[in-house]
């Protein structure tokens, strides 16, 4: 009873940590994609505004 439960509760760990990565992967990527086209934009609507 006791295996199977750590077993389990080794695995969900596995799970999430796997989740955290790739939603971190994700999150960084996109960061990486759009830092520059928002700081396009954000100059654009700068140059807009003034």
């Amino acid at each position: 009873m006791s295996i199977s439960f750590s077993s389990s509760k080794t695995q969900t760990h596995v799970i999430l940590l796997t989740t955290i990565y790739f939603v971190l992967k994700e999150f960084s990527l996109e960061a990486y994609h759009y830092r520059p086209r928002t700081y396009f934009l954000n100059k654009r609507i700068r140059s807009l505004h003034t």
